[in-house]
């Protein structure tokens, strides 16, 4: 019986990973399709400042988290760094720092894709995807099916 339990339980935290990886694909989908859909020129200032103000924690981690909860105000403080102070390997640090902390965040290099297709970078999202894919197949499906959706948006 306790086996079952087990087996149950590990089911139900697989299920649970998927569930968060399909949502946050769906978000990804709905903010990368604008980015992507505008012609190739470099992003103005004004756009970067528009979606940072639009880019919550909550979307760039794929699941609700409290906003009083210093991972907040750290996840929050990446979206500045990367978005409106075009400061990527401060950012990249600072998500660093916090995966430390705790674990159980996405991996690095694809919460770092996601703000560059929110930048407008989608090469750059597909070759940080093609190394999370690589680095963390088992611990994180989001990156493979993140990855699908910028090869199909870039036309690959």
């Amino acid at each position: 019986m306790a086996q079952h339990a087990n087996v149950t339980r590990q089911w139900s935290l697989s299920l649970q990973r998927w569930s968060r990886c399909a949502i946050s694909c769906i978000a990804l989908v709905c903010v990368a399709h604008s980015a992507w859909a505008q012609s190739p020129t470099e992003p103005s200032q004004d756009d970067a400042a528009a979606a940072a103000q639009e880019l919550k924690p909550t979307d760039l981690l794929g699941y609700d988290i409290d906003v009083t909860s210093p991972l907040f105000a750290e996840i929050e403080n990446v979206v500045e760094l990367f978005l409106e102070k075009k400061q990527i390997q401060e950012a990249k640090e600072t998500l660093e720092a916090a995966k430390k902390k705790d674990p159980s965040l996405p991996p690095v290099e694809v919460l770092m894709a996601k703000l560059f297709a929110r930048g407008g970078n989608g090469p750059q999202a597909q070759l940080l995807l093609e190394q999370a894919v690589s680095k963390t197949a088992s611990e994180d499906p989001e990156a493979y099916l993140l990855l699908a959706e910028v090869v199909f948006r870039l036309g690959h």
